[in-house]
């Protein structure tokens, strides 16, 4: 994976973000519901598919309308190109541990 900002400044602009997302003068909660941050701050669309990437780690994409992700579709391995302000989730992040997972805890 290629970083272009380091670790620091990801959590620093993600601070801003929620700052600015909660309100200025609320503490930031030790979780935060990451579907209505992507929806209502970024206003991005989510998605759930089922990943076929050689990478079982990655469970997330973004999409920006020229990077394909590869998901399964009818049984079968196909890539799919997925519009800018596009987040794919791997469709396990629906199960029953589902809002767990998507939450971030600090």
């Amino acid at each position: 994976m290629i970083n272009f900002i380091s670790q620091a400044e990801i959590e620093e602009l993600c601070e801003a973000m929620l700052r600015q997302y909660l309100g200025q003068g609320e503490p930031i909660p030790q979780s935060v519901d990451i579907d209505g941050f992507v929806q209502n701050y970024l206003k991005c669309r989510i998605l759930y598919e089922t990943f076929a990437e050689a990478d079982p780690n990655k469970i997330g994409f973004t999409g920006d309308g020229r990077a394909p992700l590869k998901i399964k579709r009818d049984g079968q391995a196909v890539s799919v190109v997925f519009p800018f302000k596009t987040i794919v989730l791997d469709r396990y992040c629906k199960r029953g541990y589902a809002p767990l997972l998507r939450l971030y805890s600090r």
